[in-house]
């Protein structure tokens, strides 16, 4: 299963191994640039915004098996965040449990 990311000029994609249990979090850098970040380590930094803007995100899932029935539960969401911000991108991959939660969050 892979989850990908798009916001302004970032298009990344990650598979489940990759980020299930870590943090993974978008935030504004000084020069007002999305940063896309896994456990610490930078995966990709988009373009340059106006700090207090709305900036559409989408995150799309890729899930390559059939489900009962036969269909794919592939999705696909724009959210919106506001530039200048910081954002944790939760994700769970079947059963996920609040202590994942709990210690990424804090």
């Amino acid at each position: 299963m892979s989850l990908r990311i798009q916001h302004r000029g970032i298009d990344e994609t990650v598979y489940s191994e990759q980020v299930y249990g870590k943090r993974f979090t978008i935030f504004y850098n000084a020069s007002s640039q999305p940063v896309l970040v896994l456990d610490g380590d930078v995966l990709a930094t988009g373009t340059s915004t106006t700090p207090g803007t709305s900036q559409p995100i989408t995150l799309t899932v890729d899930h390559p098996y059939a489900a009962n029935g036969g269909t794919y539960c592939d999705q696909s969401q724009t959210f919106y965040i506001t530039a200048g911000g910081s954002y944790l991108i939760v994700n769970g991959w079947a059963g996920t449990g609040t202590k994942v939660i709990e210690r990424k969050a804090s």
